[in-house]
């Protein structure tokens, strides 16, 4: 299903197609995107499964991912509100990993290794984030 949905304003975690955005009108945008792409290629939703605008939607989705993978030591996301909600940092908490945003607005400096460099500089100076992560 990544294959599906390469390059589309999504993330795909198991069998799960997580979309969001910097606010409603842009998450209403990646939505309208991927459920169209989904169209052109005929792949069927499952309706009890959808769910729209909630914020623990991905708080659940990371617990079953984390479930069959592990948790990581660290997380890089981008700053989508699902992201940024006060849940989902009480869940980073309470699951002890640390969440790295990194920045939308400059994309030239939104790479996997400056956010990773980042990370471990940080994680130096505060003593937690080891080398295991995930990006989203």
């Amino acid at each position: 299903m990544e294959q599906i949905f390469t390059g589309f304003p999504c993330a795909i975690i198991v069998d799960d197609i997580i979309v969001g955005g910097k606010g409603e009108k842009e998450h209403d945008e990646n939505l309208r995107k991927v459920l169209n792409r989904a169209r052109q290629v005929n792949l069927k939703l499952n309706p009890q499964k959808c769910k729209f605008r909630l914020k623990e939607n991905i708080v659940n989705k990371l617990k079953r991912h984390f479930s069959v993978h592990g948790i990581p030591q660290k997380l890089v996301t981008d700053n989508g509100t699902q992201f940024t909600s006060q849940i989902f940092r009480d869940f980073a908490s309470s699951w002890d990993f640390c969440h790295i945003t990194s920045s939308p607005e400059y994309s030239q400096g939104n790479t996997y290794q400056q956010a990773h460099q980042q990370a471990d500089a940080e994680a130096k100076i505060k003593g937690h984030c080891g080398s295991q992560s995930t990006t989203f």
